[in-house]
C-alpha cells in the first residue's frame, strides 16, 4: 500500500510541475499577496488533478482486463505522453497568452482556490495527462482511495514548494530565469518518460 501511495504522490507531482497558467497565477498571487495566497491558489489546481485522478482510477477499474492484456503498450504510451509533455515544456513560451487568461479568471471569481481550479478545468490537456499517468504508474488496482489521496498530497507538496521558492527568491526572479527553470524541468520530465519506456523494452524484450 505504501508503494501505491508513493507512486500516487509522484503522479501528483509530475502532473503539477508543468509551468502553465496555474503556475503563472500562483507566481502573481505570491508576489502580490504573499506565499499563503499563492499556495491556496495551487490547492485549487491540486483539487482538480485529484478529481481527474479519481476518474482515471475508476476508468482503469472498469477496463482492467483490457489494461492487463495490453499493459506494456499502455505503459509505453504513457511514457511517450510524459516525454511529450516535458518536450513541450522545454521548447514553448510559458508566458504566451497567460495574461489574458489570468485576467478572465480574476474577473470571474474572488477566491484564489477557485481561480486555480478554474484554470485547471480550462486546460483539457490536464485530464489527458492525468489519465496517462494513472495508467503509467498502474494506479487502478488495489488501494484506489490511497492512490487518489496520494495524488492530492503530491499536488500539495508541489504547490507548497513552488510558492515557497517564489516567495523566497522573488527579488531574483525574472522572465528569463522562469523560462530557464521551465526548460530544465521539461528536459527532466522528458528524460523520465524516455527512461521508463526504455525500462519496459529492456524488461519485456518488446
Amino acid at each position: 500500500m505504501m508503494l501505491v501511495f508513493a507512486k500516487a504522490v509522484l503522479t501528483g507531482l509530475v502532473a503539477s510541475i508543468p509551468l502553465g497558467p496555474v503556475a503563472m497565477i500562483v507566481i502573481r498571487k505570491t508576489v502580490q499577496h504573499g506565499r499563503r495566497a499563492g499556495f491556496v491558489t495551487g490547492v485549487g489546481a491540486a483539487c482538480v488533478d485529484t478529481l481527474y485522478a479519481a476518474i482515471g482510477v475508476l476508468a482503469v477499474a472498469v477496463i482492467s482486463h483490457f489494461i492487463e492484456a495490453h499493459h506494456y503498450f499502455i505503459t509505453v504510451f504513457g511514457g511517450f505522453v510524459v516525454a511529450a509533455v516535458g518536450t513541450v515544456m522545454a521548447f514553448r513560451d510559458p508566458f504566451k497568452g497567460m495574461k489574458e487568461k489570468s485576467e478572465i479568471v480574476r474577473k470571474t471569481s474572488a477566491s484564489y482556490t477557485a481561480q486555480g481550479a478554474m484554470l485547471s478545468l480550462a486546460n483539457p490537456g490536464a485530464l489527458v495527462l492525468m489519465l496517462a499517468l494513472v495508467g503509467f504508474f498502474k494506479l487502478g488496482g488495489e488501494g484506489k482511495l490511497v492512490a487518489v489521496a496520494g495524488v492530492f498530497v503530491g499536488g500539495l507538496i508541489w504547490w507548497w514548494l513552488f510558492s515557497y521558492l517564489v516567495n523566497k527568491f522573488v527579488k531574483n526572479l525574472n522572465i528569463n530565469t522562469l523560462v530557464m527553470i521551465n526548460k530544465i524541468t521539461g528536459v527532466g520530465v522528458a528524460i523520465f518518460g524516455l527512461i521508463w519506456i526504455l525500462r519496459v523494452f529492456l524488461t519485456t524484450g518488446l
